[in-house]
């Protein structure tokens, strides 16, 4: 009985240290941090965050709700939504490829959505090598 319990300890054990942010476990990550820990920073940090934790599927999201004198910061993040989930843990493991979602505010009209997956790729005409049409 006693040598079952220390088994089932050193297995949780084994388990809860070898999940990390960012690590591998079993073809997946983990995130590294509680959905309400990334509310209110930055998004560009937040997408640094999770592109440095391996994941290569983040999309953003505007709220143009932003007005001079608003006590919210210009690109503060409302909510990040993984796998169509806006609450998480830190040890939460996802495939890299995962699509996530940054809601963000700004002022209306400064910002346009961004998406960083390896999948979609558009290109953008270089204004300088364009000629005008006739």
């Amino acid at each position: 009985m006693v040598s079952g319990i220390c088994f089932n300890f050193m297995a949780f054990f084994a388990i809860h240290v070898s999940i990390e942010s960012g690590k591998y476990y079993e073809g997946k990550i983990t995130i590294g941090v509680y959905s309400s820990e990334l509310v209110g920073e930055n998004y560009e940090k937040v997408i640094s965050t999770l592109e440095a934790a391996g994941f290569t599927n983040i999309e953003t999201e505007v709220i143009d709700d932003l007005m001079i004198g608003s006590s919210t910061e210009d690109g503060a993040v409302e909510k990040v939504v993984i796998d169509g989930g806006d609450k998480f843990f830190a040890r939460s493991v996802y495939e890299p490829d995962v699509r996530i979602i940054v809601y963000y505010h700004t002022f209306p009209g400064s910002q346009t959505s961004i998406d960083t997956s390896a999948e979609t790729s558009a290109e953008v005409a270089d204004p300088r090598t364009t000629t005008p049409s006739q």
